[in-house]
């Protein structure tokens, strides 16, 4: 947290579905640039969710701070599962 947000507190909330799980992170922090970029961060975070038909949402929080929600589909198809039930 503080390498991004300089945060003092965060607030995690894990929402699980019949076809969803939901992650959410909030902080108070401030929005500032990470200082010599070593990752892909919230991009890397992003693509990594799409390939399992994931959605991230990245942003200000309406209360200050960020917010950063992650939305996985927990019932979809399988890419190993279909192959092997094809004749």
């Amino acid at each position: 947290m503080v390498k991004h947000a300089d945060a003092s507190n965060a607030h995690i909330t894990v929402t699980y579905g019949p076809c969803e799980l939901t992650l959410t992170v909030t902080d108070d922090g401030t929005i500032r640039p990470a200082p010599g970029r070593t990752g892909r961060g919230l991009p890397g975070m992003r693509e990594r969710l799409a390939l399992h038909g994931g959605i991230l949402q990245a942003g200000p929080a309406a209360t200050g701070g960020f917010r950063v929600r992650a939305s996985i589909p927990v019932d979809g198809p399988q890419p190993s599962t279909a192959a092997r039930e094809r004749p």
